[in-house]
């Protein structure tokens, strides 16, 4: 949450009291408008972020919202009468909330803050219920056309960007000189000084970027807009790449989606099933095209990923079989091994299409990609895996969340590809441990739903006892858009020494695909009788 005081900032305070203006019942006012109104001032600064009777007032205003959108034929006016009932029966527990920071105001201007004492908590009640009504007289009597907000909404966000920035350089400035303590942690020095500068960055462009993404349309009416648009669809169906699976890249004759741009893939699995092995296939294969690639890896080492993907490469573009513990003994291989590994070496870093960089940070994400898109302009960015990114301290949710919310705006802004790969959520791995199908309703992705929920195409990794004592692996597809959802398993060959899934027409006969329905219905038999009943004949 960013840091906002809107009572220390003039500027701010009149933008913000033109817009409240567009909501409150004077000559000028359209009910019509009463949300829209209230999303933009919200849209910028959240309602928490307000504090004092900027903080009373809009959240009588949102509460009123509320009514309206289950209210039907409800026309929201919030009148000075109505709004001095709710402040006058509400005061006491406002002086208490912490949103409203009447503690930093009463320190403001020299009076005691310690509202365990009666006269000053009196004192704290007054003042908040008077500043109260004068904001709302205020803004009543600029009666500000509420079909006219658009026109003020830049003038807003200079206002808080303006804001933002000084409140964030005044800390900066706290960190470096001394300490500043934000919730638990103390920053000090510089070294917390470049991560709570970088934290910030990524914070506001966050809110930026929600705030452009809500309001942004585009109205067809022009041949150039058609001509753009249709352009734009063209180039986001020509492919990257092809995932080397016939039932995803399509033949000429049904619909696919092989390894495309402006698309967010997520590939889910359990532990050591192999996700990092699909992403590395997945990246050697647009290199052979290529195209260039930027790996993620949260864990282990580049030196790892680079052997990893480079024995992948061999495979396919030489067909041999070199596996990393001959890398590491290239000069004990047969002579054609070794020439088949400088040549490899040699086309790899001469075409410069690949990039490997070690975790990026949850808040500044967005920013870290941008950047290195500047310098690389990879077709194909590979993050693995979604909790394996550096943290400032928030929750694996929050965390998870955001690198989904921030995924989908880079791969809608730059033509790339992005896979993540996710471990599974608790419901889904009990799916897969039990063998059953993971019903659309059960989330899939580990920490957050909204990972999946972003998603242009989810896969599932999963295994059996019977596909694990043959090699094989099943490739399930839980989500798939621009084409319909596979409904049969592709089943996959393993080839771990060379980091890599192998597809064969013959491995996808009906025996091996009966292999997991055969136990799914195993499991459902089972399931449908009462446990304490003897079967036995």
């Amino acid at each position: 949450m960013l840091d906002i005081d809107i009572i220390a900032d003039e500027e701010l305070q009149g933008v913000v009291s033109v817009l409240i203006s567009g909501v409150l019942p004077h000559k000028n006012y359209h009910y019509e408008n009463y949300a829209g109104v209230l999303g933009s001032i919200l849209s910028y600064i959240k309602l928490e972020e307000f504090s004092m009777e900027y903080h009373v007032l809009l959240k009588a205003l949102y509460e009123m919202n509320k009514i309206k959108i289950t209210a039907e034929g409800f026309k929201p006016e919030m009148t000075k009468e109505i709004f001095s009932q709710i402040v006058s029966v509400s005061v006491e527990d406002l002086v208490t909330n912490p949103c409203i920071q009447i503690k930093r105001y009463l320190e403001y201007e020299g009076l005691s803050s310690n509202l365990s004492i009666q006269t000053a908590r009196e004192t704290a009640m007054q003042r908040l219920y008077t500043r109260s009504m004068d904001l709302y007289d205020k803004c009543f009597e600029m009666a500000f056309d509420s079909s006219k907000v658009e026109n003020y909404l830049p003038a807003y966000r200079s206002a808080f960007i303006a804001h933002v920035g000084m409140q964030s350089v005044q800390a900066q400035n706290a960190i470096i000189t001394g300490n500043l303590r934000i919730g638990k942690r103390v920053y000090a020095g510089f070294e917390d000084w470049l991560e709570y500068s970088t934290m910030m960055n990524g914070e506001i462009h966050r809110r930026l970027q929600d705030v452009d993404d809500a309001s942004s349309l585009v109205t067809v009416n022009s041949l150039e807009i058609v001509d753009t648009m249709s352009r734009e669809l063209r180039n986001s169906f020509i492919p990257i790449a092809n995932w080397g699976i016939p039932e995803l890249d399509g033949d000429g004759l049904e619909a696919g989606t092989p390894i495309l741009r402006h698309r967010l893939v997520v590939v889910v699995g359990s532990v050591n099933i192999g996700k990092s092995m699909f992403c590395k296939d997945a990246a050697t294969t647009v290199l052979l095209d290529n195209k260039k690639v930027l790996y993620m890896y949260g864990e282990g080492a580049s030196a790892n990923v680079w052997g990893d993907l480079l024995v992948n490469y061999i495979y396919k573009r030489f067909s041999k079989y070199v596996t990393v513990p001959m890398l590491t003994n290239e000069e004990e291989q047969p002579e054609e091994i070794r020439r088949i590994i400088r040549l490899a070496k040699a086309e790899l870093y001469e075409s410069g299409n690949l990039s490997l960089r070690k975790a990026y940070s949850y808040d500044t994400l967005h920013q870290e990609l941008v950047d290195d898109y500047k310098q690389t302009a990879f077709d194909m960015v590979i993050i693995d895996h979604s909790l394996a990114l550096e943290t400032s301290g928030k929750t694996n949710q929050e965390n998870v969340h955001n690198l989904a919310i921030t995924a989908r705006n880079f791969k809608r802004e730059y033509p790339v590809c992005v896979l993540i790969a996710s471990h599974p959520s608790a419901a889904a791995k009990d799916y897969l441990s039990s063998g059953r199908k993971i019903p659309s309703d059960i989330a899939t992705t580990k920490e957050s739903s909204t990972l999946e929920a972003e998603a242009d195409e989810l896969f599932v990794l999963r295994d059996t006892e019977i596909l694990a004592k043959q090699g094989l692996i099943a490739l399930e597809n839980k989500k798939r858009r621009n084409a319909p959802r596979l409904t049969e398993q592709v089943i996959l060959r393993k080839c771990f020494d060379v980091c890599h899934f192998e597809y064969n027409l013959e491995d996808q006969a009906t025996d091996q695909r009966d292999v997991t329905s055969a136990e799914q219905a195993l499991l459902d038999l089972e399931n449908s009788y009462d446990d304490d009943y003897d079967y036995t004949l």
